[in-house]
């Protein structure tokens, strides 16, 4: 049960961060990350978003967990800076360090 809900949760917040960097919409969808990783809880909430401030999408791609990494579309990492795409590469991999 636990893997499940990781997983649904890993392409939540995969979906958000694409949906995301698409748009200009990054602080409404930074927030529902937020709300996700507070799973219901407002002062989890708070300090999620404390965490999320001011975070470019790109550098949340890079603190996402692999299950997140491999939901992520191939056209949307193509999209990535060459550094951030090497290390999403890299981590994919397992040689990041």
């Amino acid at each position: 049960m636990l893997g499940e809900s990781l997983l649904t949760l890993a392409a939540l917040a995969g979906q958000m961060v694409v949906d995301a960097a698409a748009t200009d919409a990054w602080e409404t969808a930074e927030h529902r990350y937020a709300k996700l990783l507070g799973r219901g809880d407002a002062k989890q909430t708070q300090l999620a978003e404390q965490r999320l401030a001011g975070l470019a999408p790109e550098q949340l791609i890079l603190a996402l967990p692999l299950e997140v990494l491999r939901v992520l579309p191939e056209e949307y990492l193509r999209s990535l800076p060459a550094e951030v795409q090497e290390r999403v590469r890299k981590r994919l991999q397992g040689t990041a360090h």
